[in-house]
């Protein structure tokens, strides 16, 4: 009995077929395909959104630049090569069957198995323009709180991972940025717990900042009374101690700008502050469970360690240009220890412990708040009567102080 034609197969799916290798390679008499080999790698998959722009946007890399990326050489012959392109274009064509991987709001997003892709011809040089696309996707997620198009950016990054395309810095720290102001930083921490798949680490300082700059912000403006910021902070603090994140930094990670953000005196003292306004606000001004003399503590030691102290630390950090940033960082150390101050720990630290750190906080404070009122005026004026964030996490920041 004669077989259903086939079609066109390419020599490494004949030689599947011939082998019998189960899985790999699969056709039927209505059609004929040819599939990749499955292995690790999964094509991104996004969910619709509300945006036909953003969806756009994503469909473009997943076609030109994610599909590509997970075939095999032989399958990429196929679509690059003009001399190979008539393969594609007579009917059958060739189809192949990826794994993929659904965003986490998708519905059924765990039963994500395979999807059939008929091939096209491509040009290999008919792709995204990277920086202007990326500048995009964050235009269109900076005016939208829609979970499912936020959840995109998970396997969009996987996409970037899988495909060796380089993800900028500066579009992470602004793409965090975004999230905070859009209420869905949960889908950056969500981001880092899958770093494996993502390749977000909260080693990279703008990320981490970012998001500890967000809860310091919803804590203040809330008058600390929101369970969310210290809970978000928990998180974060937890994340950092992986050791795909801060845990276990190699040499190569510090020479490639990854730090030690538990390290970093903005997590410190954002520890500091959520620990101090607790203690003021639930526990009548006492230090429970000691978590607000730990936090003071390595506070403390760290501006002993860091060249610069604190305040040099932040300016380094920040740049030679960044007033607006180091001014933001330095409120949220000054609110911190504002608060710890008016903390009692005699009874975790005793009595002459306590008068001493009580002392060294001040001095720490009086440190801070010096180079505040000297960065300040400079932010004031950049602005040119514009809002600064800087200036709008001071003015909250010393409403709360007065609050408490």
């Amino acid at each position: 009995m004669a077989q259903p034609s086939m079609g066109y197969v390419c020599r490494t799916c004949r030689q599947a077929l011939r082998s019998k290798k189960p899985a790999s390679v699969r056709a039927t008499t209505t059609r004929s395909f040819s599939s990749t080999p499955q292995n690790a790698k999964t094509l991104a998959t996004f969910t619709s959104t509300s945006s036909p722009e953003l969806d756009t946007l994503l469909t473009s890399w997943r076609n030109q630049i994610f599909l590509p990326s997970i075939l095999p050489p032989h399958h990429q012959a196929l679509i690059y090569k003009k001399s190979r392109h008539d393969i594609l274009t007579t009917p059958p064509g060739v189809t192949v069957t990826v794994q993929t991987a659904l965003p986490p709001s998708a519905e059924n997003a765990s039963q994500a198995g395979e999807e059939n892709i008929k091939l096209i011809p491509m040009n290999k040089f008919d792709r995204p323009n990277k920086d202007k696309s990326l500048q995009q996707i964050c235009e269109q997620l900076s005016s939208t709180k829609e979970t499912a198009a936020w959840d995109n950016i998970i396997p969009f990054l996987e996409g970037m991972r899988t495909a060796r395309y380089d993800v900028p810095d500066q579009f992470i720290e602004k793409l965090t940025r975004k999230a905070n102001e859009q209420a869905q930083y949960n889908t950056i921490l969500r981001a880092a717990t899958m770093v494996k798949r993502t390749g977000l680490r909260l080693s990279k300082r703008q990320v981490a900042r970012e998001l500890v700059l967000g809860l310091h912000r919803r804590a203040v403006e809330s008058s600390y009374k929101l369970a969310e910021p210290s809970k978000t902070l928990k998180k974060i603090v937890n994340t950092l101690e992986d050791k795909e994140h801060c845990g276990a930094l190699s040499q190569k990670d510090l020479e490639t700008g990854h730090k030690d953000m538990r390290r970093d005196p903005v997590v410190v003292a954002a520890v500091l502050e959520q620990a101090s306004a607790a203690s003021l606000t639930q526990y009548n001004q006492k230090d429970h469970n000691g978590v607000v003399a730990s936090a003071v503590s390595k506070l403390i030691a760290l501006a002993d360690a860091l060249p610069g102290g604190i305040v040099g630390n932040i300016e380094k950090e920040s740049g030679p240009d960044g007033d607006r940033f180091v001014l933001e960082d330095l409120v949220v150390v000054s609110n911190a220890l504002a608060l710890a101050v008016k903390v009692d720990m005699t009874q975790t630290l005793g009595k002459e412990k306590n008068i001493k750190t009580v002392l060294a906080m001040r001095e720490q404070l009086k440190k801070v708040n010096a180079r505040i009122d000297v960065v300040k005026p400079k932010v004031v004026a950049e602005a040119n009567g514009k809002p600064r964030r800087a200036l709008q996490m001071f003015d909250a920041a010393a409403k709360a102080q007065k609050a408490l």
